[in-house]
């Protein structure tokens, strides 16, 4: 059996909370993402956009600032840059 990243070994399916953070490598997006449960967990930015598009949106509109047109994203929600 293979588990989707949202779901657990029960077979549960966990919602995704806020979005914490962003993580760019390359031209390839990833989200740390707070579930319900108060685990963490990396999405891809294809799973992210499926599972979670509200908090996506919350969290470039109220954590991120837009700078001539780029959206800047704080160091504090910037993993692993």
């Amino acid at each position: 059996m293979v588990l989707g990243p949202n779901e657990k070994p029960t077979g549960q399916k966990l919602y995704v909370s806020e979005v914490l953070g962003v993580k760019r490598i390359m031209n390839k997006f990833s989200y740390l993402v707070l579930l319900e449960d108060q685990t963490t967990e990396l999405l891809t930015s294809e799973v992210a956009k499926e599972l979670c598009p509200k908090q996506i949106i919350h969290f470039y509109m109220n954590k991120c600032q837009l700078d001539g047109g780029q959206i800047h994203v704080p160091q504090q929600y910037n993993i692993g840059a």
